[in-house]
């Protein structure tokens, strides 16, 4: 009984190659390059036939995709002409893989997102236009820098009247010397 793929069901000599003993309309694509999100995946994979439903699996954490896709089309002849088309083609400097998911083994949910929306906890724009990172390194004002150091002078003073209260005779005014030089 030869198998097609890792993830197919064998396929039974009586059939012609290549022919799937199931009606299977829903694709499972691999290896997607990261950043990629549901629309640019759509227009992609939208050449072979019309398509039903688009989800990429996120992570919990980020938000950024996990690599792999499902795909449902209208056709079990576009889903077919989708895999034969799809499998081995390079994306974004990666080599996709595709296979046909058999019916017993899409989850019912899949196409609700209500798993994915609950866990990431990120708003519909994020999850569908793709991961956009925060800026963590934004330029200071400079108007808060006074404030600031102040602040810092302050928690420098109770640092050094507890090692007085312990008994220990050492006194850093590093930050309250810095005063005249802002």
């Amino acid at each position: 009984m030869p198998i097609k793929g890792k993830r197919q069901i064998p396929v039974e000599e009586t059939h012609e190659e290549g022919a799937v003993p199931y009606n299977a309309n829903v694709v499972y694509i691999g290896h997607i390059p990261d950043g990629f999100s549901e629309k640019p995946l759509r227009a992609y994979v939208s050449q072979f036939g019309e398509i039903t439903n688009v989800v990429i699996s996120r992570s919990a954490k980020t938000g950024r995709t996990r690599g792999y896709a499902f795909i449902q089309y209208a056709e079990e002849s576009a889903a077919s002409e989708a895999v034969q088309e799809l499998h081995g083609t390079a994306l974004g400097g990666r080599c996709l893989e595709a296979h046909l998911v058999h019916p017993d083994k899409v989850h019912k949910e899949i196409w609700t997102r209500k798993d994915q929306a609950r866990r990431i906890g990120v708003d519909k724009e994020r999850r569908t236009e793709g991961y956009k990172p925060r800026e963590r390194h934004v330029p200071r004002d400079v108007s808060t820098l006074p404030a600031q150091l102040q602040r810092m002078i302050t928690v420098e003073a109770k640092h050094n009247e507890r090692l007085q209260s312990l008994g220990i005779s050492y006194s850093f005014e590093g930050f309250a010397k810095q005063v005249g030089s802002v």
